[in-house]
């Protein structure tokens, strides 16, 4: 480690000899070396060290160009770890990083990393995949985690997996044919094709159109479903010719027939009321010029009722 070169103390201090030492030529020359020999195995141990780790060249390669010799006086070594340590200053300004570690900075412990930002910041987490999202958790900064598309469908988080139970089931999924689509029908998705214009559904018929018919309702069951409501009159039990009354929205509708005699003028009218629930038909009436009239079940007899959409 870098930190194991640093020298704390001389293990030959020159100063720690005697005045006139009792020791060889070849011994005393140990001795004056062995400081320099320290300085050199620390310094190239040092460079060996940032080598190893994802500083630039230019680091090291002031040391390497004037690298450090057995028997150089103490002076001369001083000098090149003073330059080596102005171009180690000047070259640290290049360090590198790994690629895909963009906008990070070095740590003291020789690590990369973003810097710490205090919790009054607001910011992006590191980290998430591709494809993912930001997904905010509270009000605070930083209460945010990277995730998968949220299922909108029941509000989880996580890859969005559709169920029968999160959309509803669907009526006999073997029938659909193709150019088919799925409609809601209040409790599950029922495969119907794309209508083509008006669609008209015969949703009620009288059983005795030939009888009276008193005041009474013909419920329908499905008109929400339609637009516009139809009802077919018959004059009289003994005319079959029919006479429409168009009921576009729920209200009080009359159905009014002109009929001129010879002496007389004739109206048959019956007032029909639409609401969510059916056709509310009142009694017939018949009246002519020369007389107020009167409540009449055999006029204008409802015959159908169609639903229009």
């Amino acid at each position: 480690m870098l930190n194991d070169r640093k020298i704390n103390a001389w293990a030959n201090p020159i100063a720690s000899e005697a005045d006139r030492p009792n020791r060889s030529a070849a011994d005393m020359k140990r001795i004056f070396d062995s400081n320099t020999n320290e300085l050199k195995d620390a310094l190239n141990g040092a460079i060996d060290d940032v080598q190893a780790g994802e500083v630039a060249l230019s680091f090291t390669q002031a040391a390497e160009r004037a690298p450090i010799e057995s028997g150089e006086s103490l002076g001369t070594v001083l000098g090149k770890v003073s330059k080596f340590m102005r171009d180690a200053e000047a070259a640290v300004q290049t360090i590198k990083i790994d690629a895909g570690k963009t906008n990070r900075f070095l740590c003291l412990d020789g690590s990369y990393s973003v810097p710490e930002a205090g919790e009054a910041v607001n910011g992006l987490p590191m980290g998430g995949l591709p494809g993912q999202v930001l997904v905010k958790e509270t009000d605070g900064d930083y209460a945010a985690q990277w995730q998968n598309i949220v299922n909108t469908v029941n509000g989880a988080h996580g890859d969005v997996a559709l169920t029968p139970s999160d959309i509803g089931a669907v009526a006999d999924p073997t029938s659909k044919t193709a150019g088919q689509f799925l409609k809601w029908d209040g409790s599950m998705w029922v495969a119907e094709s794309i209508q083509q214009g008006i669609v008209t559904d015969l949703l009620w018929e009288n059983a005795s159109p030939t009888s009276g018919f008193g005041e009474q309702t013909v419920a329908l069951p499905t008109r929400g479903e339609y637009k516009v409501i139809c009802a077919e009159f018959r004059m009289n039990p003994s005319n079959g010719r029919l006479y429409p009354l168009m009921m576009p929205a729920n209200g009080t509708y009359q159905a009014v027939l002109v009929n001129p005699q010879s002496s007389k003028l004739y109206a048959y009218t019956r007032t029909a009321s639409l609401d969510d629930g059916g056709v509310y038909f009142q009694s017939g009436w018949l009246g002519h010029t020369t007389s107020t009239g009167n409540q009449d079940a055999t006029c204008m007899i409802p015959f159908r009722i169609f639903g229009l959409k």
